[in-house]
């Protein structure tokens, strides 16, 4: 058994232990100023855990964590004069500000950050494509296109699209669906086919889709793929198409006979 002087000692040291404790931490439990200086990364006056802009850039530490920029580093926001992804571009002349392969525009589109490489759409091939195209260079806005082929939506997709956007050849269109896939928007129509039952389920499913657009002005977008209002015969060119969802993009480059006289009409299969 202790002797009463060495057990009267534990209890003064125990005790004595607790007061350090008890004046080295606020009530929080967290270092007080005096035990531990609080850090002031941009150097403001205002310490870090006060501050909305550690970095001293302009702009909100919550603004950069949402837009995937470091809100420690001045030089990476999501400014118009800022480099996100350090090539020499600025974001406002940058098509890829975080430069992650995909345009800010796609990544917009497809519902992903354009400053943060880690948001990235996923990226498939449209399958089974068939594309057929007519242009009227008499007369104006008399062009048409139609497209078809098949979209694979993953296991676990989300299903529920409400905005398509296409590409065809430089020129972009939106639909909004309906809950059975389809979607118009003036003389052209975007359909989902059977996108009721592929909606309703969370396995892999193959879609099938059809676009058709009319009296449209397409001859001047296609030009640059070699689609000119000259007269030629079976010329092969290639005609880069994208569909555009929520999460995901589809891309494939179509090959074509092109034939046209010139001043009349032309078309491709």
């Amino acid at each position: 058994m202790k002797s009463p002087s060495r057990y009267r000692l534990a209890v003064m040291l125990l005790l004595a232990l607790c007061a350090f404790h008890a004046l080295a931490e606020t009530p929080g439990g967290r270092p007080d100023a005096a035990a531990a200086p609080l850090l002031d990364f941009d150097n403001d006056g205002t310490p870090d855990e006060k501050d909305e802009d550690d970095d001293g850039d302009l702009y909100k530490d919550s603004d950069e964590i949402v837009a995937g920029t470091n809100p420690y580093d001045a030089k990476s926001n999501p400014g118009p004069q800022a480099d996100i992804d350090g090539d020499g571009l600025v974001n406002s002349v940058d098509d890829d500000d975080d430069g992650d392969g995909f345009s800010d525009e796609v990544e917009f589109f497809s519902g992903m950050l354009g400053t943060n490489a880690a948001s990235v759409p996923a990226l498939a091939t449209i399958e089974n494509a068939r594309l057929r195209i007519g242009l009227n260079f008499a007369k104006g806005n008399r062009d048409r296109l139609q497209l078809s082929g098949t979209l694979l939506f993953p296991a676990g997709f989300p299903r529920a699209i409400e905005i398509v956007y296409v590409e065809t050849g430089g020129s972009l269109r939106a639909f909004v669906l309906s809950e059975r896939g389809r979607g118009s928007f003036g003389g052209d129509t975007f359909l989902l086919k059977k996108y009721g039952r592929a909606r309703a389920g969370t396995q892999a499913a193959r879609v099938n889709f059809f676009l058709s657009i009319r009296l449209a002005d397409l001859s001047g977008s296609l030009a640059d793929e070699g689609f000119s209002n000259q007269t030629v015969s079976f010329k092969k060119l290639s005609v880069f198409l994208r569909i555009i969802i929520t999460g995901a993009v589809y891309e494939t480059l179509q090959p074509q006979i092109y034939s046209a006289t010139a001043g009349r009409t032309g078309h491709s299969r």
